[in-house]
């Protein structure tokens, strides 16, 4: 099992550079755990895509679709807990986070389910990395 953020996923709905890694990625290891909020970060993602005009208004929803499905159906989800909460908090004086990055990554750390974190995003790895999980891709 590994922890996705919504960086990651976010490929596996749409055509990038990094698609195709990340199917395998899924494809190798479809346990995936997820923060309760990921769902709403990787919709407004793909809605940022159709403002920046990367996707058109159905393309987005027809992935909002796909989103919808994966999640009800294939991913794990970390419930929002006061522990999180407050491990996100301590997090953001710890690292270089936004608030939504700090509880991505408390929710992973929280659970104690996996050590791997998939990611992009540069500011989240780096506190991944210094919070001793293995991040991917290497």
């Amino acid at each position: 099992m590994r922890f996705w953020d919504a960086s990651a996923i976010v490929p596996l709905f749409t055509q990038e550079a990094t698609s195709s890694d990340m199917i395998r990625l899924e494809v190798a290891d479809p346990s995936v755990l997820v923060w309760w909020g990921t769902r709403v970060e990787v919709k407004a993602a793909l809605f940022r895509k159709v403002l920046t005009r990367h996707l058109t208004h159905t393309q987005a929803l027809v992935a909002i679709a796909q989103v919808e499905a994966r999640f009800e159906a294939l991913y794990i989800e970390v419930e929002p807990t006061v522990a999180i909460r407050d491990r996100a908090e301590a997090l953001l004086s710890a690292h270089d986070l936004r608030a939504a990055d700090s509880l991505q990554l408390a929710a992973f750390l929280e659970s104690g389910l996996c050590q791997e974190f998939v990611c992009f995003d540069h500011r989240l790895r780096n506190a991944a990395l210094a919070e001793g999980a293995m991040v991917l891709p290497t």
